[in-house]
């Protein structure tokens, strides 16, 4: 029985080790990826040059791709502020997810957001312009835009809060809704074939239409002051403190007595208040409301180029301006040498796959197995048993056979000794 037990338990079996695993990388320093990242923009760029030329069928024109590129930008002040608008849009975007995704809450609503908080700065504007004072006419927008954008980011954060629903999905879907409510309210305050409101003219809108890019000066300024504030407000306060908690472990935040659900409503609110600037800065520049923001997809361009910096601010607003840089410049591209629109966006797409790429690989290690080893035996515990001395009534059958082998030989020894005797007496 000890026998049979000892075989199970020494039996092993095999287990095979899987291709690859993952390790994080720990020495990789920055300046090291910065090098490796600026070598990979500059690479592609020379490779989307060639293949342009290639569809052009003409290699005069690969020095054309890279005068158009930067000329698209660098031409004059007015185009360069133009671009810095749509940087500071789409850095807006990733400021506004930055929170909440140091927190772990994966908000996908920022386009819904900023889309309800431009319903209320244009409702102000529709029914105040020429009516109220221009400077209280923009302050009242600037509140409305403010107020409508939190409600509307605090809604998924109270169900995830208090029912644990999942908040990609829920804002998710609030994205639609409010690209329809954009729509409904069009239709409703002004009934165009166009989709869209023209602008409502006012005292203070006619300075916007003579001065444009003074304005778009005035707004990049604003939304870098709300990045650095954001920024510095992470780090040093006592929320900030409590979101990097509560991404590391929800369950370590409340056993030091974090309440988790303000925590996370607080920092919706906080993403709302900034997705509402950016929407009052939509309206106030366009004097009108459309789907405009929605449709740049800078609500979701936002988290790649977010996802690229590390969550690092100061990266972020690099890759922010690399995206509408290239963007802006290989549209104009293709437009200058008659090529299709969509190697531009091919162009963009690949870019940004590298990059996503190049930040894997820099921060994470695939080690397959070796060739060697290619299983590896997994020995369950050893179990000890003692064996106890088997008592007079019960004693082994095999123990029984020894003692009668030993006794036959002692018998037939003394037997062949006896008759020896008698031999030797007669």
């Amino acid at each position: 029985m000890a026998n049979n037990v000892n075989s199970l338990v020494s039996e092993t079996k095999k287990v095979k080790e899987p291709l690859f695993h993952i390790s994080r990388k720990t020495n990789t320093s920055l300046k090291t990826k910065i090098i490796i990242k600026v070598g990979v923009i500059l690479g592609l760029f020379l490779i989307f040059g060639l293949v342009t030329t290639l569809i052009a069928k003409d290699f005069t024109k690969f020095g054309s791709f890279f005068e158009t590129l930067i000329l698209k930008t660098f031409r004059n002040a007015n185009s360069f502020r133009s671009t810095l608008y749509d940087f500071a849009l789409l850095f807006g975007a990733s400021i506004c997810i930055y929170p909440a995704f140091k927190m772990k809450y994966w908000n996908l609503g920022v386009a819904g957001q900023v889309l309800i908080g431009a319903i209320g700065a244009f409702a102000v504007l529709n029914y105040g312009a020429n009516v109220i004072p221009d400077v209280i006419l923009v302050i009242l927008m600037l509140l409305a835009a403010l107020v409508c954008s939190v409600i509307w980011a605090v809604i998924p954060a109270i169900f995830k809060a208090y029912f644990n629903t999942n908040e990609s999905l829920f804002t998710l879907m609030m994205n639609y809704i409010a690209i329809v409510l954009v729509t409904l309210f069009v239709k409703l305050w002004h009934n165009n074939v166009s989709g869209s409101i023209d602008p409502i003219e006012f005292g203070f809108g006619n300075w916007v239409t003579s001065n444009r890019y003074s304005l778009y000066t005035i707004i990049t300024i604003a939304i870098l002051i709300i990045a650095v504030i954001v920024s510095i407000y992470i780090k040093k306060s006592k929320h900030g403190y409590e979101i990097s908690v509560i991404g590391g472990s929800k369950n370590t935040a409340r056993y030091i007595g974090i309440n988790v659900k303000k925590v996370i409503i607080r920092t919706l609110a906080l993403s709302g208040l900034i997705a509402g600037f950016i929407a009052f800065a939509i309206v106030l520049v366009n004097r009108s409301l459309s789907t405009q923001f929605a449709d740049t997809g800078y609500g979701f361009t936002g988290i790649l180029t977010l996802w690229c910096g590390g969550g690092n601010p100061i990266l972020t607003g690099l890759f922010s301006y690399l995206y509408v840089f290239s963007n802006n410049g290989l549209a104009s591209v293709a437009g200058n040498l008659h090529i299709s629109s969509y190697i531009s966006q091919i162009y963009l797409s690949i870019l940004f796959l590298f990059l996503i790429g190049c930040e894997f690989f820099l921060n994470y290690n695939v080690v397959f197995r070796k060739k060697n080893v290619e299983e590896k035996t997994e020995t369950s515990n050893e179990v000890v048993v003692e064996k106890e001395p088997a008592s007079s009534e019960e004693t082994p059958k095999a123990d029984d056979k020894k003692i009668k082998k030993t006794t036959s030989k002692k018998t037939t020894k003394k037997t062949n000794s006896l008759k020896t005797n008698k031999k030797g007496g007669k």
